[in-house]
């Protein structure tokens, strides 16, 4: 990591850095081109996070505008996006936890902070690089990266599961609502047999007894 700068994202003043002590005539001249990158980043076009390749180094940012933050660091080209990133996001985390105050009221006011006004912040800054530059660092994100990918794969077989689950309980769902269906036709099937054979059964007798009644009627009367 070769500087890192913490800026009010509306107005693109420095308000922390880090101390740099060697430079090359590329960081020096990336360093001057800086402040036209920030006003850029402080577009609301611009994505809240990224980078920004400048061969042999690389700008990464993150903006916020809620707490109007913009943390920026340049690293060499080689150095992971994601451990810039992750690098970027406890600076910003702890800048606006010690100066929660003087940032919103900067913002109710829409004042703007005077340059480098909390450049106490630097010793934050000097002791989170030198972890983060730490080659364990590099290390121990890899790790996790690994980590994150069989999670990841231990995930996508569980959903695989469970989409293939629920649709041996759809099918049997279907086949439950199908036979409900058949048993509702037998059973009126089946009432109507019956009283078919009740008909053929009883129908001739019940002739049979009307006829002698009738007969017996006329007999009488």
């Amino acid at each position: 990591m070769e500087t890192t700068t913490v800026y009010q994202l509306s107005t693109g003043t420095p308000l922390a850095a880090s101390s740099d002590d060697a430079s090359t005539p590329a960081l020096l001249d990336l360093k001057r081109k800086t402040k036209q990158i920030v006003q850029t980043l402080s577009s609301p076009e611009q994505p809240a996070a990224g980078n920004i390749v400048s061969k042999p180094y690389t700008i990464h940012y993150q903006s916020d505008r809620d707490s109007d933050v913009l943390v920026l660091v340049i690293t060499a080209e080689s150095f992971p996006s994601q451990l810039a990133l992750s690098y970027l996001c406890e600076l910003h985390d702890e800048f606006v936890h010690i100066h929660s105050k003087e940032l919103q009221s900067a913002s109710q006011r829409q004042e703007t902070l005077r340059p480098y006004q909390f450049m106490s912040f630097e010793t934050f800054i000097s002791k989170t690089k030198r972890v983060y530059a730490d080659s364990r660092a590099k290390d121990g994100l890899s790790d996790v990266n690994n980590q994150l990918r069989d999670v990841k794969n231990i995930m996508n077989k569980n959903i695989n599961d469970l989409l293939n689950r629920g649709e041996e309980l759809h099918t049997l769902q279907d086949l439950s609502s199908s036979l409900r269906e058949q048993s509702i036709k037998y059973k009126k099937y089946a009432k109507k047999i019956n009283w078919d054979l009740f008909i053929k059964q009883y129908a001739p007798l019940t002739i049979v007894v009307l006829v002698v009644i009738l007969i017996l009627y006329r007999w009488i009367a």
